[in-house]
């Protein structure tokens, strides 16, 4: 059972690391700068909100995070059970 509890801790330490990583570098990353200008007429309907979008590597790093937290999750959890079942 030891080989089994190294490899969920293991997945804890990494998980956490997975998901600091993520948030810290979803807040750091910078946006892009789009250079040039397109000669469409805008939209009649559409409001123009600078800042709210968000970009795609941002988005990534927090796709990686979730990921993380759903390992800290599992693996927490399993070490939780493994323990109140006494093995």
């Amino acid at each position: 059972m030891r080989r089994g509890r190294a490899a969920i801790t293991a997945l804890l330490i990494v998980s956490a690391l997975a998901a600091t990583t993520g948030v810290l570098m979803a807040l750091v990353v910078e946006s892009q700068a789009s250079f040039g200008y397109y000669a469409y007429q805008p939209l009649a309907d559409a409001v123009f909100t600078p800042g709210l979008g968000l970009w795609p590597a941002t988005v990534w790093w927090l796709l990686v995070a979730g990921v993380g937290l759903l390992g800290v999750g599992f693996s927490t959890g399993w070490l939780i059970a493994v323990r109140r079942r006494g093995a």
